[in-house]
């Protein structure tokens, strides 16, 4: 970890917020891109796409060393991350992406990941998947 660094401090109720809204959109979906994260100035910008939804929030931050970039993380992992750091969060961050929440008593991990897009399915997919007794909603 010779090149970790501290990069940005967010409150609770910010943190809170990310999880909600990460959460509504894997909970839902059948596929999930990674989740994309962007810091601008006392900003940190958060995407997430999904086969139902998508939405991006910007979340006020404590910028403490500034790093600029796009970086993608796996979104059930993010996810997860977010439900297991409660509390005021220090963010973490290394020159090659690698994202470390933590807080006064534990610390998550995350490996950064390659951007993709979301797999939607045909017109063609979903009704054949109808056919077989699958519930779609259009």
């Amino acid at each position: 970890m010779p090149d970790k660094m501290l990069v940005a401090k967010i409150k609770a109720n910010d943190m809170k917020t990310m999880a909600e809204t990460v959460s509504m959109i894997t909970n839902v979906s059948e596929d999930t891109a990674p989740v994309l994260l962007k810091f601008k100035n006392n900003n940190l910008q958060l995407s997430i796409e999904s086969t139902e939804a998508e939405s991006t929030l910007n979340v006020p931050i404590e910028s403490v060393n500034m790093i600029s970039g796009e970086f993608y993380y796996n979104a059930k992992y993010f996810s997860d991350m977010l439900k297991l750091i409660r509390g005021d969060v220090d963010v973490y961050m290394t020159k090659r992406g690698i994202l470390y929440a933590s807080n006064p008593v534990s610390e998550y991990m995350l490996t950064n990941s390659k951007k993709r897009s979301v797999k939607r399915k045909s017109k063609k997919q979903r009704k054949r998947h109808k056919n077989r007794g699958g519930k779609i909603n259009e």
